[in-house]
Formats: structure tokens, C-alpha cells, sequence
């Protein structure tokens, strides 16, 4: 049985700004102070996916509307292959629509 030092703090939901402020570690190269919650939603959710464990996944979903958050797995190319299979098939994102993702990042890389 799990006592309570060693349970995970929750991070700060209903001030999205102060739960930034919490895991201030995971953005080493970033002012957090200066992101904004609407404006770096892209990088916000990317890097709490990938770096933020628990914690960020629960912020995440507490703060941001799923279709954003599909749209970031879809989008980024920062996250890494095995966050982002999970991710959407936690959001139930088809595995041809989740191939044809990855496929499309590959091809990219070669573009001018």
C-alpha cells in the first residue's frame, strides 16, 4: 500500500498557470512565466505529454479539450513514436489514421 508522500502531488487545474508553475523542471528552456496557456498550447501539451508523466497527462486533459490534444499527436514532430502510439490509442485515433501520421512525418523530414 502506497502512503501519502509517496503518491503524486496533483498538479494545479483550476489555476492552469500555477500547475505550469509546478513542473517548471520539464520546461528547463523556457520561461514558464512568459508561455502562454492559449497562444504555446502546441508546445504546452507536447512537452507535458512527453515529459510530464502522470501529473502532466492528468493536467493535460483536465486543461485542454481532447480534439486539441489529438490534433498536437497529430501534428508534432517532437514527440517520440512510443508517446505518441499511446496517446492515440488512449484517444481511440484509428491505427491507419495513426500509420498514416507517422508516415507523413517521415516523408517530411525530406522536404525542402
Amino acid at each position: 500500500m502506497m502512503n501519502i508522500e509517496q503518491r503524486p502531488r496533483v498538479l494545479d487545474t483550476a489555476n492552469p498557470k500555477e500547475g505550469l508553475r509546478q513542473m517548471r523542471g520539464i520546461f528547463w528552456d523556457t520561461d514558464v512565466e512568459q508561455l502562454d496557456l492559449e497562444k504555446n498550447k502546441p508546445f504546452i501539451i507536447a512537452r507535458m505529454l512527453e515529459k510530464g508523466g502522470m501529473r502532466g497527462m492528468i493536467w493535460v486533459e483536465a486543461v485542454y479539450p481532447t480534439e486539441d490534444i489529438v490534433n498536437v499527436l497529430r501534428h508534432r514532430r517532437d514527440l517520440s513514436p512510443i508517446v505518441r502510439n499511446y496517446y492515440l490509442g488512449r484517444y481511440h485515433v484509428p491505427q491507419e489514421a495513426a500509420q498514416s501520421i507517422l508516415m507523413d512525418d517521415e516523408h517530411k523530414r525530406f522536404l525542402p
